[in-house]
């Protein structure tokens, strides 16, 4: 599957030689979409506000890892065909932001190392 390529913030890579919208694909197109998936907040998209995380449950929920790891492998369940767990290996939160770096495996084996709030360097 290929998709438009997105930098850090969110929006969509211009090459600056050609002007075309840069594409991705394979693991980089999938590291994406789950980083994506992760980190649109419920209610954000004015065209789809039923799209997005429950943000403020994991908020919520913060001081309970266990809730917030089912909550996060629920809502991956729910958008991804061959998700097959999310394990939370580092978590965060300072004033009211909530930062996770986790790894999210697939069905065929594929591990995916993302984040939840902050930024998708899950090292």
């Amino acid at each position: 599957m290929k998709d438009l390529m997105l930098d850090d913030s969110g929006d969509m890579i211009i090459d600056d030689v050609s002007g075309d919208l840069n594409m991705t694909d394979g693991k980089d197109e999938l590291n994406q979409h789950v980083y994506s998936l992760l980190n649109t907040f419920l209610g954000e998209l004015s065209w789809n506000e039923e799209r997005g995380l429950n943000q403020m449950q994991l908020i919520n929920s913060s001081d309970d890892l266990q809730a917030v790891q089912t909550t996060l492998s629920d809502y991956l369940r729910e958008k991804l065909n061959d998700f097959d767990s999310i394990e939370i290996n580092n978590s965060e939160i300072n004033d009211r932001n909530l930062n996770i770096k986790a790894t999210v495996k697939l069905n065929d084996g594929t591990s995916i190392e993302t984040a939840v709030g902050g930024d998708n360097d899950a090292s």
